[in-house]
């Protein structure tokens, strides 16, 4: 085959030089046949690699029964949780506000000592102008 003319041939039309005769469409063909025969066997190894990993994966109701084994709290634990932490949070806003009530009334106590304290003085001052 690699003696017919047109397996020897370049694209111009001209003759192959005798050193790259060797190098034909037909023995192209066969290396590309070698090559798709690797891509083959790599593609079949790396199936045959994803099978095997993938069967040391357990099913999914034996993951959900391990993650179950695992779980730190309970749905239920965290929803009591949450309602002893919204009941102690309203119990600390209502010490808050309480809180509150009481600094501004040591506040308006100040200000009304500080205007005793003034009118005290206003009158002790008075009277010593007077004597």
């Amino acid at each position: 085959m690699a003696d017919l003319q047109i397996f020897n041939e370049n694209a111009g039309g001209a003759p192959i030089p005798d050193e790259e005769q060797s190098m034909t469409s037909v023995t192209q063909l066969k290396e590309l046949f070698k090559n798709y025969e690797g891509i083959v066997e790599s593609q079949h190894h790396l199936l045959q690699t994803s099978i095997t990993k993938m069967s040391a994966i357990p099913p999914p109701d034996e993951i959900s029964a391990t993650f179950e084994k695992f779980q730190i709290l309970k749905d239920e634990e965290i929803d009591e949780m949450r309602t002893f932490l919204n009941e102690h949070k309203s119990i600390m806003q209502n010490q808050y506000n309480d809180f509150e009530i009481e600094k501004q009334q040591l506040e308006e106590m100040n200000v009304r000592m500080e205007e005793e304290k003034r009118k005290v003085a206003l009158e002790r001052e008075k009277i010593e102008h007077e004597i």
